[in-house]
């Protein structure tokens, strides 16, 4: 055997061997660092609080469903000012429901799943947002 032979032998070997996967023993969400940036300054620490609670329950595709109630009991603060808070965070396009009550979060600031099947549901998620851009003046296109 050659050594070109030997090389291509032990080529194939490798690219048939697969390929380990990386084990995560925590939960996490992708964060767009520019966009979260520039919400720091706009937000309240209660606002903040909330929207931590929120991630901290995401599902794949940026959907979460928790009661104003349970993201009280988590916090601590009480459901008057989850209301106020979640209102703010509505209004800066950071946070959404349907009417059914499924809330999703602005996948161009935080984004849970992979990258290619939240940016194929991107229209989907903006039809939520009332049909909007998903961009404002805090938050932009990272991809």
């Amino acid at each position: 055997m050659t050594n070109e032979e030997e090389f291509l032998s032990t080529a194939d070997q490798i690219a048939q061997t697969e390929k380990p996967k990386a084990k995560v023993h925590n939960e996490f969400v992708m964060t767009f660092i520019e966009n979260f940036e520039r919400l720091i300054p706009v937000l309240t620490k209660t606002e903040m609080r909330v929207m931590l609670c929120i991630l901290k329950f995401l599902n794949y595709q940026n959907v979460y469903n928790l009661t104003q109630k349970a993201i009280s009991r988590d916090t601590g603060i009480t459901t008057a000012g989850v209301s106020k808070a979640m209102k703010v965070l509505r209004e800066r396009k950071i946070l959404a429901e349907t009417e059914d009550g499924v809330g999703y979060i602005n996948p161009y600031i935080f984004s849970k799943g992979h990258i290619m099947e939240v940016k194929k549901n991107i229209q989907q998620i903006s039809f939520v947002f009332d049909g909007d851009s998903l961009e404002t003046e805090e938050i932009k296109k990272p991809f």
